[in-house]
């Protein structure tokens, strides 16, 4: 005959379990406490993807401008142009009329046209058009500026560059979430003139 022993019992466990109602509590605190940080992470995700692509468009629609202006420089079009002494961004340079930039709306056309409308996240948007002076262009560290005394944004010699710029502030779309309100965009394009 054989002897069986008798199953052990688990031992008993000094942590009596809580009732249901209890945990619940506990889970609803747990929530308040990280969903407020999950979601700012997730916004802040979210905002730095947008602004990503907004300033990607942005650089792409103006390199297209920029070669756009190079090739269109002699066309009818482009006597159409006025110096640009609108009011600049605090991060910018002031106006000096010895550098002028120059608003020319065929140019801000193709631009526009190669945007697909994100230019709308930005306020106070402007894009200029000059011959960048290439003694400043060319130092340590190199500087981008508008060439002295030119009479037109295509008066440029041959080999010298032609930048397009756009400047505006680029609004959150949940500013009150995170702690950033608006962040200054400042993207130039340069190419060189070939006529």
């Amino acid at each position: 005959m054989r002897l069986v022993r008798p199953a052990r019992s688990a031992p008993a466990s000094p942590v009596r379990a809580l009732p249901r109602t209890r945990r619940r509590g506990a889970a609803v605190v747990e929530m308040a406490f990280v969903l407020p940080i999950f979601l700012m992470f997730l916004f802040g995700i979210f905002e730095y993807a947008r602004f990503l692509m907004m300033t990607q468009v942005l650089h792409n629609a103006a390199r297209d401008a920029a070669r756009w202006a190079v090739v269109r420089s002699t066309a009818p079009e482009a006597l159409i142009f006025t110096v640009d002494t609108g009011p600049r961004l605090a991060f910018e340079a002031p106006v000096d009329p010895a550098r002028p930039m120059y608003t020319v709306p065929f140019i801000e056309a193709r631009l526009y046209s190669q945007t697909v409308g994100i230019e709308r996240n930005l306020t106070n948007m402007s894009v200029r058009v000059y011959v960048t002076d290439p003694t400043t262009l060319y130092s340590d560290p190199p500087v981008i500026k508008p060439k002295l005394n030119t009479t037109g944004w295509n008066q440029g010699a041959f080999s010298e560059r032609l930048a397009v710029q756009v400047v505006g502030k680029y609004s959150m779309f949940t500013p009150g979430i995170l702690l950033f309100g608006t962040t200054n965009v400042n993207i130039i394009a340069m190419m060189g003139i070939e006529s």
